[in-house]
């Protein structure tokens, strides 16, 4: 059975006015909800379901039963916060859930984010090893260069040098 906040305090309003009586009579109830026969009837009933009273006497021209009886687990509840402590336990307990499901999908979201983050990063690092491999193949190449212009200098001086004794 599920109530709202309303129903749970109008179900303790009428748990409380037993007070140290076991009974209350129809008069008693409507007083409580303002002649509101309809309502009142939904709250008793609710209260019948649930086993906290019995309903005693009911008539053809009415909903509500001439008489309710407490029932003593009805005392013991009202003793533990009736049935607005029960609605506040069960808020709270949806609450704390809703708060689960939100950090669960709010972590999904963040290894998501994380698994891109992280892709992109390899991405990232194998484009720095190639373009540092591509450097190393430049640094080899100019090294290359640098000896055969050194060579080919060299080469050069030797000739200009057997031409000038072959003379």
């Amino acid at each position: 059975m599920k109530i709202n906040e309303y129903e749970a305090g109008m179900l303790d309003t009428i748990l409380d006015a037993f007070g140290n009586k076991d009974n209350l009579s129809r008069e008693q109830i409507l007083a409580m909800f303002d002649g509101d026969e309809s309502l009142a009837h939904a709250i008793v009933e609710i209260l019948v379901e649930t086993g906290m009273v019995n309903a005693i006497m009911y008539t053809e021209e009415a909903d509500l039963p001439m008489l309710i009886v407490r029932e003593p687990k009805a005392v013991l509840l009202i003793k533990n916060g009736g049935f607005t402590a029960q609605f506040q336990s069960f808020q709270t307990t949806a609450n704390s859930q809703a708060d689960m499901d939100k950090l669960q999908r709010d972590n999904l979201q963040l290894q998501n984010e994380k698994m891109v983050y992280e892709r992109s990063l390899r991405e990232k690092d194998e484009k720095i090893r190639d373009l540092e491999l591509r450097n190393k193949r430049f640094e080899l190449l100019k090294n290359v260069l640098w000896l055969l212009g050194a060579v080919d200098i060299g080469l050069i001086f030797w000739i200009v040098k057997l031409i000038n004794h072959a003379h």
